[in-house]
């Protein structure tokens, strides 16, 4: 669903541009952030910074991608960090001069900056989640919780549970996915508010 929201988001960001009779400026913003959410789209639908670490891996420093070693290695974790901070750069640069046309005081400004704090932590989790197994911990934690109200249960033989805990799938598809999902839902709206009300905004 984040997806669709973060195409969406694009989509109503470029008619936002094509629509609307200001200064070159606010073109830089919105070609910023219409590239920022298309390389999230594909951040999301491919993992691009898995396979960058992975070649990284392989090809610079000669390790097996597959192995316990390089998955919770420093350098992977400073790859994934660089990745996300660079798209996050893109984003920011992209968002900070759409609002300095705009403002953000007003649905569209408060939706977006929601949008990209809750993005922010997603993807600061998700890339440092290796570290000190802080995730896994973190959504054994949250899962045990949950499973003391009795509302869910696992099998522990599965395969995933076998090469990861079940707290790092359930941070990871519950808390991290959940915070992608309202993080690109929030950007997908704050957009469409502003494209609904360029007139009075440009």
């Amino acid at each position: 669903m984040q997806r669709l929201f973060l195409l969406l988001g694009a989509l109503f960001c470029l008619l936002t541009g094509f629509r609307s009779q200001a200064q070159r400026s606010l073109y830089w913003a919105i070609g910023l952030t219409v590239i920022a959410l298309v390389w999230m789209y594909l951040e999301d639908s491919q993992n691009i910074r898995h396979a960058l670490s992975v070649w990284m891996g392989e090809a610079v420093w000669a390790y097996d991608p597959e192995s316990i070693e390089w998955r919770r290695s420093l350098i992977r974790t400073l790859v994934e960090l660089t990745v996300y901070a660079l798209m996050g750069a893109v984003a920011l640069s992209g968002l900070v001069l759409l609002l300095m046309h705009t403002g953000v005081r007003h649905t569209g400004g408060r939706c977006l900056v929601v949008g990209v704090v809750v993005f922010g932590v997603a993807a600061a989790a998700s890339a440092t989640r290796n570290v000190g197994d802080w995730y896994a911990r973190a959504g054994d934690v949250l899962f045990h919780w949950v499973a003391a109200t009795g509302t869910v249960e696992h099998d522990s033989t599965r395969v995933a549970f076998l090469e990861d805990p079940v707290g790092f799938w359930f941070f990871d598809f519950v808390i991290e996915e959940s915070l992608e999902l309202i993080g690109a839902a929030c950007l997908c709206a704050g957009l469409v508010w502003i494209y609904s009300n360029r007139e009075r905004l440009f």
